[in-house]
């Protein structure tokens, strides 16, 4: 059965930090892991919808009619909504281009997100990626020009989830992951870069793929990136974002 997040990084501490702490039992492992060794970002999105985005966080829209806000739900969802507006709308959350994820680190991203279309699929102008990558200043800048980057991709009348990663050198672009996302549906989405060589993509638990990034400079930075696309058309869609986990070990 596959595993992420901390669980990984259990596997990952040295004798010599895990075994003093091994008498005191699994929870106080984790904790000590964590303050010891590993750093946590966690963001839950609580807040109500005038609330605005806790330090790193940024929103950026390409217009006005698409929309980043909280949405008073159940366990608080910050939410990236499109409009009727026919028109090229683009929306992005991520860290605002401050990068804080050391990719030699051994970071764990984790992500769990829904995606509500308008139609049974997205349409041919339109994309989702969630992940891991460089600075993006824009939310409506092509994600392929991105420098390093390593994130699930939804795109076209296909809901395939596929997997891409870029560390200037291989660029594997499009990569199918064989499983669908299913609409209006909370998914997890994990990515564990662990092993730069082979980076490993999970659905809720299961392996879709890997792909090679083992050329990346050494400490090269990256900040997680959710971003909607629409080159054009008028299609409503909703991407809800519940939570978004980086664990990576302390440098």
């Amino acid at each position: 059965m596959a595993t992420s997040g901390i669980d990984n990084l259990v596997s990952r501490v040295p004798h010599k930090i895990r075994k003093p702490l091994e008498v005191h039992g699994e929870a106080e492992l984790r904790q000590g892991i964590k303050r010891q060794s590993f750093v946590e970002f966690f963001e839950d999105f609580h807040g109500d919808v005038t609330a605005t985005l806790p330090a790193a966080w940024s929103y950026n829209g390409e217009t006005a009619n698409i929309t980043g806000d909280y949405v008073s739900e159940a366990n608080g969802v910050y939410e990236i909504l499109s409009d009727a507006t026919s028109e090229a709308q683009a929306g992005r959350l991520s860290w605002g281009d401050t990068l804080m994820v050391n990719l030699s680190k051994n970071p764990i991203f984790e992500v769990r997100a829904k995606l509500n279309m308008a139609g049974a699929t997205l349409t041919a102008d339109e994309r989702m990626v969630i992940g891991l990558g460089s600075a993006l200043a824009n939310a409506e800048d092509a994600l392929d020009s991105v420098t390093t980057h390593v994130w699930f991709r939804v795109e076209g009348a296909d809901n395939d989830v596929m997997v891409e990663g870029d560390d200037g050198t291989t660029d594997t672009d499009d990569q199918a992951g064989g499983t669908d996302l299913v609409d209006d549906t909370f998914t997890v989405f994990t990515i564990d870069c662990g092993d730069l060589s082979a980076v490993r993509f999970y659905l809720n638990g299961v392996s879709i793929g890997t792909v090679d990034i083992s050329a990346v400079s050494a400490n090269t930075l990256v900040q997680p990136i959710i971003c909607y696309q629409r080159d054009a058309g008028a299609e409503v869609n909703s991407l809800k974002i519940d939570y978004v986990k980086v664990v990576q070990e302390r440098t």
